[in-house]
């Protein structure tokens, strides 16, 4: 099992590698971090003045929460985006109507062609088939006839 540790001990630059309970990690000791300056009065009088009104508390420990709320969800949208651009596979929806019968083995006919796939390292595109009765598959253009 993989040992969890620490933000502070995690030494990955890449985005998508970084530690993932790094937002979460972070997220809870600033709240409980934020929760001890509004508990601890002689701070918050210097912030907000002699006997601040506990709303005014309240307000500060919501912005404080908030701020990092917000932090963490930016850095949860910024792993995905990365995550998705990630060299891949391209793929697009194939034409209507587009047929094809596997040619691979025993001739199977009726196959609809639902998707197109091009891998980055492939030299042909792969078709997603879907047929009544059977499951999706990706199969590559050589085992293929288009009707």
């Amino acid at each position: 099992m993989a040992e969890l540790t620490a933000p502070i001990r995690d030494k990955s630059k890449d985005i998508i590698e970084a530690g993932t309970l790094r937002p979460a990690w972070g997220t809870g000791v600033v709240a409980v971090l934020a929760a001890i300056v509004t508990a601890w009065d002689p701070l918050v009088e210097k912030l907000l003045g002699k006997d601040p009104e506990i709303r005014h508390k309240l307000i500060l420990l919501a912005m404080a929460t908030g701020a990092w709320v917000l932090l963490a969800g930016v850095d949860m949208i910024a792993r995905a985006y990365a995550t998705a651009h990630v060299a891949g596979s391209d793929v697009v929806g194939a034409p209507a109507g587009m047929k094809a019968k596997k040619t691979k083995g025993t001739d199977e006919t009726g196959y609809t062609v639902s998707a197109i796939r091009v891998k980055p390292d492939a030299d042909k595109p792969e078709f997603l088939l879907v047929k009544a009765g059977k499951g999706a598959a990706w199969v590559g253009g050589d085992d293929l006839e288009f009707t």
